[in-house]
């Protein structure tokens, strides 16, 4: 029976999504027993996320000379290289040098998003494409609610097992990947990605309004991933939850994100549009870092309403910035523009783990009210932006 290369990049990038969701609650804490100050984890956090900013599309471009699939199929085993070196620190002094190594060559080697995608161009027709990038949304999904969860229960058992469950999901899936998924014939290249996102970016720069979602967009994904590099400690210090607890808050999170994101977003454009969605995700934000920060009572009633507040903001914020951004946009050039967009998210998950480990450092509750005043200033800017324009925009030709 023939294999659809659409359901086999699926699950690889849906494996690999679950071996990130894994690591990402469990890493604060693991590399807090090595030592490590709350700035020094914030950098560990950035430092993949850097990575794969600088590397995603020189991978890419790669991908258009040697192929797809063995580019796909070296990230994988680079994954899993890096994660097995994380549990092999576990049982050395001094190996927060060894725990920095082992992120950064997981960012470099784990920067693959761009040659999926282009895998997903390559093997479907104009007209199926967005369904093909669909499912690799659901699979980045999927793989960070289930990610948290299966990190959980193997973190209560020892602390450096999910390091090395992940290892093993990485090994087994580049070898099946090797074995069952075909090349694609390569049609759409990846490298002018490569050449051109800085110049593209200043580009967009140029216009005031597409500069405002940008900026809205960076201040937005630079509190939220503060919020993330710093809440397993916050959780520990104040809450004194163990590694399982932690990845149980992070995937009641995901559940929120998901609930929102696939069953209220499309509802609310369609009544009210997406510049409301964007000043409402960006207040909810405002509140749910605020609650994080301010000295309430450590219980479950006060903990799990402010997350899910902060979570549900995140979820209407996101889609809403990014369909404005396509929609300031000429038909021609939508990916461009959308990866302009995610450039933005990507600085602000390199800059905000690193500001709020170093305020987490001064203060358990700076990330978050810092965090705050951060969205206030960018609830500001949104207010700005629907003021300049109350009309709907027509999509540009």
């Amino acid at each position: 029976m023939k294999r659809s290369p659409l359901a086999l990049i699926w699950l690889t990038v849906f494996i690999d999504l679950i071996g990130f969701g894994i690591i990402i609650p469990i890493l604060p804490l693991y590399a807090d027993r090595h030592g490590a100050t709350p700035l020094q984890i914030g950098i560990l956090l950035g430092s993949y996320s850097a990575m794969q900013f600088v590397f995603a599309p020189l991978l890419g471009s790669l991908s258009d000379r040697v192929g797809r699939k063995p580019v796909l199929a070296v990230s994988l085993y680079g994954t899993a290289l890096a994660s097995i070196t994380l549990g092999f620190a576990s049982a050395l002094p001094h190996a927060l040098w060894l725990i920095f190594a082992a992120r950064i060559v997981d960012g470099i080697t784990g920067a693959n998003i761009a040659t999926a995608q282009a895998y997903v161009a390559d093997v479907t027709t104009e007209d199926k494409r967005a369904r093909g990038m669909g499912l690799l949304g659901m699979a980045f999904g999927l793989g960070f609610v289930l990610g948290p969860a299966i990190g959980g229960i193997l973190a209560a058992i020892d602390i450096s097992l999910p390091f090395y469950v992940v290892g093993a999901l990485a090994i087994g899936n580049a070898t099946a990947m090797l074995f069952y998924l075909p090349e694609p014939e390569r049609h759409l290249s990846v490298a002018v990605e490569a050449r051109s996102r800085f110049s593209r970016l200043a580009a967009a720069w140029r216009d005031e309004r597409t500069r405002l979602l940008l900026l809205i967009f960076l201040l937005s994904s630079s509190a939220f991933s503060a919020m993330e590099a710093t809440l397993a400690l916050l959780l520990k210090a104040r809450f004194q939850f163990s590694p399982s607890d932690t990845a149980f808050v992070f995937v009641f999170i995901g559940l929120v994100l998901a609930a929102v994101q696939g069953g209220l977003v499309g509802r609310l454009v369609d009544k009210v549009g997406e510049r409301p969605l964007v000043v409402l995700g960006l207040a909810l934000l405002v509140v749910g870092l605020g609650l994080l920060g301010l000295p309430l009572p450590t219980n479950l009633g006060v903990l799990l309403p402010s997350v899910a507040v902060l979570a549900a903001g995140s979820a209407l914020l996101t889609p809403s910035i990014t369909a404005l951004v396509s929609r300031r946009s000429p038909a021609a050039a939508q990916g461009a523009s959308l990866g302009v967009a995610q450039s933005m998210n990507s600085m602000g998950r390199i800059v905000g783990p690193v500001v709020g480990g170093l305020l987490y450092g001064f203060g358990w509750s700076l990330p978050y009210i810092v965090g705050a005043a951060v969205m206030a200033s960018g609830l500001g800017l949104a207010i700005y932006y629907n003021a300049m324009d109350s009309r709907p925009e027509p999509a540009r030709s």
